[in-house]
Order: C-alpha cells, then structure tokens, then sequence
C-alpha cells in the first residue's frame, strides 16, 4: 500500500483536533485507524500514545467521579446529634452522637441519663 503522507498527517491532526473539542469518540476511531492502516509509521506509534493518555485519562475521570458520588453513611451524623432508639428491653432511649467515622460507617453513642455507657452502632441506624 502506498503511503500518503499528508493523508496520514491531516487524520493524525484531525484526530487532535477532535480530542481537544471533547469528540472523545471520534478521535479514538482516528488514532486507531492510523495504527490498522499503517502500523509502521511514526504517527501510528503517537497514535498509540494518544489512546494509552486517553485510557488513562478516562480512568482518572471515573476515580474522581467515584470519590465525589460515594456513597456516605454518615453524612446526616454530627458530634452531638440526639436520637431517639430502642435501649435496653425495648424502652425508648434518647441517645447522643459522641463521635462517628466515615471510613468506617460507625458511630459512638451514649444514652443522654447514662454518659458512661457507650456503643458502637453503624450511621446507617441512626435516623434522619
């Protein structure tokens, strides 16, 4: 096949062109078609380069979005926040939040008539 070096050149451009527009798609379906095409040429190797930056790119992109829609089981839970629960043979307790962990999901109470007795529950039951 002969090699048409200013077509190479204006599909390697054009694909530049759309990866920086956000044409994310396009300019993958351009990079990898240099690199089917004419796998011995200079640009099939940045082409190459492109799409491993692109793979690495996305990934960062869904790490971040991960870490911003993560799931948080304490966030209605705060220091001091009382609650109403169950205590001991079912009687309604009024409890208050010593302290919780979002890493762990867990919270420290204690019975408002009772500051020496704590526990360990999950924020998830602590109510809204």
């Amino acid at each position: 096949m002969k090699l048409n070096k200013k077509k190479i050149n204006e599909i390697y451009i054009q694909a530049g062109k759309y990866e920086r527009s956000k044409k994310i798609k396009l300019a993958i379906k351009l990079y990898r078609y240099l690199i089917d095409k004419y796998p011995d040429h200079d640009l099939a190797i940045k082409s190459n380069d492109r799409l491993l930056a692109i793979k690495d790119e996305k990934k960062s992109e869904v790490k971040k979005t991960y870490k911003k829609n993560k799931y948080n089981p304490c966030k209605h839970v705060y220091v001091g926040k009382s609650f109403e629960g169950r205590g001991f043979l079912g009687m309604r307790t009024t409890y208050i939040v010593l302290g919780f962990s979002s890493n762990t999901g867990k919270a420290t109470i204690c019975p408002t008539n009772d500051k020496s007795y704590t526990q360990e529950i999950y924020c998830s039951q602590i109510p809204y």
